[in-house]
């Protein structure tokens, strides 16, 4: 193997306006196979440090293009440094004087063997590096991914999951296909594309053939999930629609960025030109896709987080449990050592790797105060984030809140906290900055009062109610007696938190005792809905509400209206999350946790809403076992 090692120490590339710089490690190298030199260039994130598997991703360029252009057109470099992964961008031959990849059709009379020189790449690299063998994945333009097509038909063995940005399967690749596993697979394609025609050519099979061929072979249920995504950029003559077939054997899915009206190129690219989409970024999309596979199947379940409720003696005891067994919890630890008052919950990519981290905020006791903290979990262990261990509010002894969200669209998720129901600091929203390494930093602009100076505290959450990219903060009134269930709506768009004038409602009547607030996509159209819980009165009961914010304006959805359990046995209120999609079918779900009742056990129940009616999918009593009362919170996510 021959390489040249180039150490970047910065590089600015302006492109449209756009700036991009890099501090990591790229390599430009070769190997030997059927007699030819063949070449390749290696991104390696500054993360990687040898000890642990790293995934690798290849980057396969287009016809008549080279490794180095799909290195900046098809850019996945900054998503390497957040998340961990290696990418290899190989350099196909010449065939009648221009670059390629012998795929068949237009390409049958190459002679090259592209299948043999990239099990050959992984072997080399292998050897070189510490790569994850479970965790190999491919994705390509045009060309490129007819390529990742040919690789998981003829080298499916080695790699995990493939995806293809304009690219599709030739007759050959068709009739020859032979996976040998079930192989998740990610289709973009512009239906204008004037390259490779969404319709299919003789030399190409329409995409219609291929999604249709994955889907069955993977056994995927035949009727998809449809969303039309956020037109975000309406200039661009396009837009997409989110087509997903889940339910596969061993949990994969075949989905399909349908661009409607695109043309042949890379949506999200700094250097798409003419014909290209930006209601999406396709590598994120991509990196989003694989990276929940590994070669056995669907690499993570959701899990459900829980914690008790405030209850005197409930310790600050977190739980998780797994999709597949939810009666069982796999793993629990304690956040804050021996106090009381339970502890609140809540998960977000803090980090940016594409996983959620575990968040808690202390409970209404007296011994911890405002302290946030956040943790990593690896399965069998909940390591703390270095750095992520702070007081929101000074020494207040009554506990805080805890949301997350990507209020600046960086694909970093932001720590929003809420003052708790104490008598000091009162409805206080702040945001913070974690960067992944150690440092948490205030954010400026988001440090203000949601409901002027009562001091009865604030509850948090944050989706994206506008489908521009960036979260806002939802706030819910803590359990005072002066705002009674007042919603509010923040908007941060990276700068400083503006009152959204649409968003302002009362969830409840004029009960005092304030109201729960979550975010979440629980209809599938792209945008995050607004979901409430009753506040700790005893009045409301377990009342859960829903509404919809299309067009700057909250109305309530007429159907999701319900209590999770009869107003007779539970009395103080319902905590509510939605921000996770447990089944795969593009819709959150609802999470549900009993309010604080004396009579309360801390029964969790789960909700699908289709959009007509939400339908109780399971229940499970999270600390029972325990004897714990009053209560439990619980959110969901990927760990």
């Amino acid at each position: 193997m021959r390489k040249t090692m180039l150490i970047v120490a910065v590089m600015a590339l302006f492109a449209g306006g756009v700036v991009s710089c890099f501090a990591q490690e790229t390599v430009s190298g070769s190997i030997t196979h059927d007699d030819l030199e063949r070449e390749y260039i290696l991104y390696i994130p500054d993360s990687y440090d040898g000890a642990t598997p790293a995934p690798l991703l290849f980057n396969f360029h287009g016809f008549g293009s080279t490794a180095s252009e799909q290195m900046f057109y098809g850019d996945f470099r900054p998503i390497a440094d957040r998340a961990g992964f290696l990418v290899v961008h190989p350099q196909g031959t010449l065939f009648q004087g221009i670059t390629h990849w012998n795929v068949g059709g237009w390409t049958a009379g190459s002679t090259v063997d592209d299948v043999g020189f990239t099990e050959a790449l992984i072997d080399a690299l292998s050897s070189e590096y510490n790569i994850d063998a479970e965790r190999i994945y491919s994705t390509g333009m045009s060309n490129g991914g007819f390529m990742s097509f040919l690789l998981a038909c003829q080298l499916s063995e080695r790699f995990a999951a493939i995806a293809s940005v304009t690219g599709s399967m030739t007759p050959e690749t068709y009739d020859e296909s032979n996976p040998q596993h079930p192989t998740p697979i990610l289709q973009i394609h512009g239906t204008s594309d004037s390259v490779v025609p969404y319709e299919g050519t003789i030399w190409s099979e329409s995409i219609d053939t291929v999604i249709q061929y994955w889907v069955d072979y993977d056994n995927c249920n035949p009727i998809p999930t449809i969303t039309a995504l956020p037109d975000i950029d309406p200039t661009d003559g396009s837009t997409v629609e989110h087509v997903v077939y889940s339910d596969g054997d061993n949990g994969v899915a075949v989905e399909h960025f349908m661009v409607v009206g695109g043309d042949h190129t890379w949506p999200g690219s700094a250097y798409g030109g003419a014909g290209t989409n930006y209601d999406i970024d396709a590598s994120e999309e991509i990196w989003s896709f694989l990276s929940s596979y590994d070669i056995n199947g669907l690499t993570e379940l959701p899990r459900l987080l829980a914690g008790p409720g405030p209850a005197g003696d409930n310790p600050p005891l977190v739980r998780l449990f797994p999709l597949e067994s939810m009666a069982v919890s796999e793993y629990e630890f304690p956040a804050y050592g021996a106090s009381s008052y339970g502890v609140n919950v809540s998960c977000g990519d803090v980090d940016g790797d594409l996983r959620d981290e575990i968040l808690t905020g202390a409970g209404p006791g007296e011994i911890y105060g405002p302290h946030v903290r956040g943790f990593k979990y690896h399965g069998n262990d909940a390591e703390p984030l270095t750095g992520l261990n702070f007081l929101a509010y000074g020494t207040n002894k009554y506990g805080v809140n805890v949301a997350a969200g990507d209020l600046d669209n960086d694909g970093f998720d932001e720590i929003i906290t809420g003052a708790g129901p104490g008598a000091v600091f009162g409805p206080h929203v702040r945001g913070w900055n974690y960067d992944g390494t150690g440092a948490v930093t205030s954010l400026a602009g988001v440090s203000f009062f949601a409901y002027g100076t009562p001091k009865w505290g604030v509850n948090v959450a944050a989706g994206d109610l506008d489908g521009d990219g960036y979260d806002e903060i939802v706030t819910g009134a803590g359990p005072g007696a002066i705002y009674g269930p007042h919603v509010r709506g923040w908007n941060v768009d990276g700068g400083a938190a503006a009152a959204m004038g649409g968003v302002s409602f009362l969830a409840y009547g004029t009960n005092k005792f304030g109201v729960n607030v979550a975010c979440g996509d629980i209809d599938g159209d792209g945008i995050d809905e607004i979901v409430t819980g009753a506040g700790p009165g005893a009045v409301f009961g377990s009342h859960v509400r829903g509404w919809n914010v299309d067009g700057g304006t909250a109305t309530a959805l007429a159907n999701l209206n319900l209590f999770a359990w009869p107003s007779s046995e539970i009395r103080y209120g319902a905590e509510v999350f939605a921000g996770a999609d447990l089944d795969g079918d593009g819709r959150d779900e609802i999470v549900v946790g009993q309010g604080p009742d004396p009579e309360a056990g801390t029964w969790v129940k789960v909700y699908q809403f289709d959009g007509s009616q939400a339908v109780e999918w399971f229940s499970l009593e999270t600390f029972g076992d325990l004897g714990l009362t009053r209560g439990a919170n619980a959110v969901a996510g990927h760990f």
